[in-house]
């Protein structure tokens, strides 16, 4: 059973030393051009081990898809318990 699991890790290992071999500079660039690159390449490897590699969000690369931008802002504390406040009343 230990061997099974280490051959999977090694497996999962080298697709992603694969990936970023492939992927060339593209760390340097934007999350625009690393999340075109990787709807490229997410026939040829899995979007988890692809936005994993590149540093991206799975999610963000959705919304890149979608057309929304990625990057949103968040909520503080104060903003979404005011927000829970008012949904509650």
């Amino acid at each position: 059973m230990e061997l099974s699991r280490l051959r999977a890790e090694n497996k999962r290992l080298q697709m992603e030393l694969e990936i970023a071999k492939k992927s060339g500079g593209i760390l340097r660039e934007g999350p625009a051009v690393r999340y075109a690159w990787i709807d490229q390449q997410v026939g040829h490897y899995p979007l988890s081990s692809l936005c994993w590699v590149l540093s991206v969000s799975v999610n963000g690369n959705r919304a890149w898809k979608r057309g929304d931008t990625p990057g949103r802002t968040r909520l503080t504390d104060t903003q979404l318990l005011t927000l829970i406040q008012r949904i509650h009343a």
